[in-house]
């Protein structure tokens, strides 16, 4: 674990000129005016959807500075590599949950509104999951090809997500969505069968992915 720990470190090491102060305003900026009028629950999607584009900086870095090649005569082997980018991930999509929600507080204070801190974390999670998800779809696009061609066909399914939820939020809005979350876990059994059924197959998702992704990346030559 510490082995992919430092891998992940290395990538954040990479991308950290890409964490400047300047860009943090900017990004609590664009989150600040996309959400005062939702209470602060639209900066937690905007906020997933940044980390999301960052999670892809490593790749985009790596085929720039053959940094992959690199991490190869180091002694880091294949599947080592590809466990650190994605313990990397995880780690992108929890700072963008935190900044995320720490944006949504100060925008329902700063505009007088209630906190709703538990409806905010309930966002925060099932925005963080869908992320994830469509990472691990994401992934292995990458390891296959370099970022340059991949980009584009790798970001047909957020492209597509994102447009769900701006229908699904302008049809319900945001009370709508959440009240429809609690309303589906209104009903015992049907909320635990569900759970369940969504643990395995996020733990599934995972797990193809990450053997995908390897088998991908071994066939990769630098």
């Amino acid at each position: 674990m510490s082995k992919l720990w430092n891998i992940a470190m290395l990538d954040f090491r990479t991308i950290k000129t890409y964490f400047a102060p300047k860009n943090w305003i900017f990004f609590a900026i664009i989150m600040l005016l996309s959400s005062s009028a939702s209470g602060g629950s639209t900066a937690i999607f905007v906020g997933m959807f940044l980390a999301y584009f960052y999670a892809s900086y490593p790749f985009a870095i790596g085929e720039k500075t053959n940094m992959d090649a690199l991490y190869c005569t180091l002694g880091i082997s294949r599947e080592e590599l590809v466990g650190g980018r994605y313990l990397f991930t995880v780690i992108m999509l929890l700072i963008g949950s935190a900044f995320s929600l720490f944006i949504a507080i100060f925008v329902s204070i700063f505009m007088q509104q209630p906190i709703n801190l538990g409806e905010k974390i309930l966002i925060a999670i099932f925005s963080s999951l869908i992320m994830f998800v469509l990472l691990c779809v994401q992934l292995p696009v990458h390891f296959k090809m370099q970022y340059t061609k991949s980009r584009t066909l790798s970001f047909i399914p957020l492209f597509i997500v994102s447009a769900s939820i701006s229908i699904i939020g302008t049809m319900w809005g945001v009370e709508g969505i959440v009240a429809f979350i609690e309303w589906a876990g209104s009903f015992e059994y049907s909320a635990l069968y569900t759970l369940l059924a969504s643990i395995f197959a996020f733990f599934a998702t995972i797990c193809i992915s990450y053997f995908v992704s390897v088998g991908y990346y071994k066939k990769r030559e630098f």
